[in-house]
């Protein structure tokens, strides 16, 4: 037999991103399902999740980020 690679398995049940996942999918199947349509995306695809920390100024800068992104989405 070939050697075939194996599929992703995707985030750990129960994890951060299985939640976030999850989500993503199900908001989308019922807004699609609310427009009638099917297949329309709506989020960003990928996700990166790591621990936020006040060490440094971190928190600052990522908290001034989440607080003036929307403003550069129009």
């Amino acid at each position: 037999m070939d050697d075939v690679p194996a599929r992703p398995r995707g985030p750990d049940a129960g994890s951060l991103g299985a939640i976030i996942a999850a989500f993503k999918s199900e908001t989308t199947k019922r807004i699609n399902r609310l427009n009638g349509v099917t297949g329309h995306r709506l989020w960003q695809p990928g996700y990166y999740e790591r621990a936020i920390r006040q060490q440094g100024g971190e928190y600052g800068r990522i908290a001034q980020y989440i607080a003036e992104n929307p403003a550069k989405w129009r």
